[in-house]
């Protein structure tokens, strides 16, 4: 209201926001009750799944900030040339891919397009890390637990991390939509977006044993 100070403690979606963002006036991450359900998370599945979902939505907020929640340049001498080079990278990559007649615009993406592949990567280094840390590496232990949950389902639980990015950004729109978000929509197509990451990862190639120099197995990958 005009006149009145704001409330820190409001949250900006509702509840039921299938949503998640970063609120810098509290360094937080902000998930509503919306987007803590399948497919983004949901508690009676493979652990590997829900670090592939919700955890790689994490993992892309608040890179712009630095650990004080503070907006402000808190990177080292060199690091923003550094970045520039290697983002012309995700440019050239995201633009070659095409959405009917016309393709993505790498340089309008560019942002929500890193913070794809890098929540991705953080997500799995965190998978990586619980494991460890509860001594779950254990292959019997894993193939074990993903049976019980999942049973009758061919996959190993790091194939499984990687389909739970994939369907996270599961869509179905009309052609004649998607050609239109290509002109607005700072994020890439959703094919794209699970294309676009999975194809940087050498662990997603070496999970799902695709060929050298495949589209999905590329000999140069993108990373920031």
């Amino acid at each position: 209201m005009k006149g009145q100070r704001p409330d820190i403690e409001e949250w900006t979606m509702t509840p039921i926001d299938v949503n998640a963002y970063y609120a810098p006036w509290k360094n937080m991450i902000v998930f509503p009750a919306g987007i803590l359900q399948t497919p983004f998370f949901d508690a009676n599945i493979p652990i590997s799944l829900n670090f592939g979902s919700i955890a790689s939505i994490i993992g892309r907020n608040g890179r712009y900030f630095d650990g004080y929640g503070n907006l402000n340049n808190w990177w080292q001498k060199g690091s923003a040339q550094n970045f520039d080079e290697r983002a012309q990278c995700f440019i050239d990559q995201y633009t070659q891919y095409r959405v009917g007649n016309k393709h993505i615009n790498g340089l309008l993406t560019l942002d929500e397009n890193i913070a794809d592949n890098g929540g991705l990567r953080i997500a799995y280094a965190a998978y990586k890390r619980y494991l460890k840390r509860h001594h779950l590496l254990s292959i019997a232990y894993l193939k074990h637990h993903q049976q019980q949950l999942l049973p009758g389902l061919n996959f190993t639980d790091e194939q499984f991390f990687f389909i739970g990015f994939a369907q996270t950004w599961c869509a179905k729109t009309t052609p004649e939509m998607a050609e239109a978000a290509l002109v607005t929509d700072t994020h890439a197509h959703p094919k794209y977006r699970v294309i676009g990451s999975l194809s940087n990862m050498p662990e997603f190639s070496k999970a799902f044993k695709c060929p050298k120099g495949s589209p999905m197995n590329p000999e140069k990958r993108c990373q920031i």
